[in-house]
């Protein structure tokens, strides 16, 4: 690896990295960590035979490159990335998730370590990996018994494990019949989505990622699932990780004039307040209500051919990739809504407002999207321990740039509308562009630069973009708006 800094037009490179050992392996894998207590951060880069770390200080001055060889044939698969001190610490697993290791990165002393951990995942389907107070923390199901799995993996690589009996709640399927947690948890036709569960990110969320039947939050010390297999009601699952205390709440969704076994629906949770969608045939009805006090703060009925109420922008048919974005009339987004099966609901902040997103997302082929396979191609949504799933990283390990894959990858109709704090609608709001939106500018003046990390530090955004031809990743700064 070498280090070259130069200067770009729209944005500020501090340092490009280029894949220049002798194995004759290319990059497959890019991500970052930040350490806050040592304000730091970390750009790794994976072959197939090592992990390279490249350190830099809060000045963006490098801290050199450390190299950890990793049987990555064997661990193929990057779950967490962590700090302990003024280490940097990186969790992988093999393919079928049954061998977890760490790979240990010590900047100050000039040192690598790498060992395996010996936590027994027998009966378990995996859900997801992210960090709590700076631990890495491994979250499992049980497939015998009602039980949730978690392993919090400390500064001397033991571990505590915590188990959560969930065998006094009723998790429905999606025919309103009670089921064990498993069947429902592990949503293994989308995957269990993690919605920030890096706690430092406030980047927009995929209409992808809102597609999913199951959600997990994190907030402080709170887990949070949001289970939607039944149009009835949207389910609340919260574990507390510290105490190991839980709750099940069922949160109604809105009622359509016909009840029919056919409607699809969805929900979207942002703090206290759950953003629900129900959809039949030719009518779908939005609600927005505080989980906590069950007072409804919004809501409203689409119906095609009818004008949408609460929209801030035309109803929309978006290809980021393909730079397009056509207008469409309410007929046309009706028969995507009929013809899909992934219906979306997102509830983000921007600009000071509440910003509501609802409609269908169609995923593409890395192939066809041009090269954003360079990311999603390797995110993993949890599987059975011991079932085969390929090399991956979790969406924890790069979580916006997972987003921003997801919606860079894929087709959606969309409708918008900005509302206040309260909820109240306000018709004159706009929102200015987004961090995805200026990506993907740098996207089509840079055609074969492949966006690979992306994550904030110190007042700024770090964007990372993979050049496949020559082997380097280019690193970019932008101002944080």
């Amino acid at each position: 690896m070498v280090f070259a800094g130069f200067n770009t037009y729209a944005q500020e490179s501090f340092f490009a990295v280029s894949h220049t050992t002798t194995h004759g392996y290319d990059i497959r894998q890019s991500f970052h960590s930040v350490n806050q207590t040592q304000d730091q951060f970390v750009i790794y880069v994976a072959d197939f035979e090592f992990i390279y770390a490249h350190g830099f200080d809060s000045d963006l001055q490098t801290l050199g490159r450390l190299t950890c060889p990793i049987p990555l044939k064997t661990y193929g698969t990057t779950l967490v990335q962590s700090s302990f001190g003024e280490t940097h610490t990186v969790i992988v697993s093999n393919k079928n998730l049954r061998k977890i290791a760490y790979a240990e990165f010590d900047f100050k002393k000039r040192v690598t370590n790498f060992g395996e951990l010996d936590i027994d995942f027998k009966k378990q389907d995996f859900l997801k990996a992210f960090t709590h107070n700076n631990e890495p923390i491994i979250l499992s199901v049980d497939r015998k018994e009602s039980k949730l799995h978690i392993y919090r993996i400390l500064a001397d690589y033991s571990f505590t494990h915590k188990e959560i009996d969930l065998s006094a709640f009723e998790f429905v399927n999606y025919k309103g019949r009670v089921t064990d947690p498993d069947k429902v948890i592990s949503d293994m036709s989308f995957g269990l989505t993690g919605i920030n569960l890096d706690q430092r990110s406030n980047y927009p969320i995929s209409m992808g990622q809102a597609a999913s039947k199951t959600k997990l939050y994190l907030d402080t010390d709170q887990l949070t699932f949001v289970l939607d297999n039944y149009y009835k009601y949207s389910q609340i699952l919260k574990v507390n990780i510290v105490t190991g205390e839980s709750s099940l709440t069922n949160i109604a969704k809105p009622e359509l004039a016909k009840d029919s076994p056919e409607i699809r629906s969805n929900s979207f949770l942002k703090g206290e307040d759950l953003a629900q969608i129900v959809f039949h045939r030719d009518t779908a009805k939005i609600a927005i209500t505080n989980i906590r006090s069950s007072e409804v703060l919004q809501n409203f009925t689409v119906v095609k051919g009818e004008d949408f109420p609460n929209l801030n922008e035309p109803l929309l048919l978006k290809n980021s990739d393909k730079d397009k974005r056509k207008e469409i009339e309410s007929e046309v987004f009706f028969r995507k809504l009929r013809n899909n099966e992934k219906l979306g609901i997102v509830l983000n902040e921007i600009d000071g407002y509440n910003q509501l997103n609802y409609g269908i997302y169609v995923k593409q082929s890395a192939t066809s999207s041009g090269g954003f396979g360079f990311v999603v191609g390797f995110s993993i949504v949890g599987g059975a321990f011991g079932g085969a799933i390929g090399f991956g990283f979790s969406e924890v390990i790069n979580p916006n740039m997972v987003s921003f894959a997801v919606t860079a990858n894929g087709t959606s109709a969309e409708a918008m509308g900005l509302y206040s704090e309260t909820y109240q609608y306000v018709p004159e709001a706009t929102v200015s562009q987004t961090i995805f939106d200026k990506i993907l500018e740098y996207r089509r003046e840079n055609k074969k630069g492949r966006p690979v990390v992306l994550f904030d530090f110190n007042g700024q955004t770090i964007f990372g973009a993979y050049f496949s031809k020559d082997n380097y990743i280019d690193m970019f700064t932008y101002p944080l708006d």
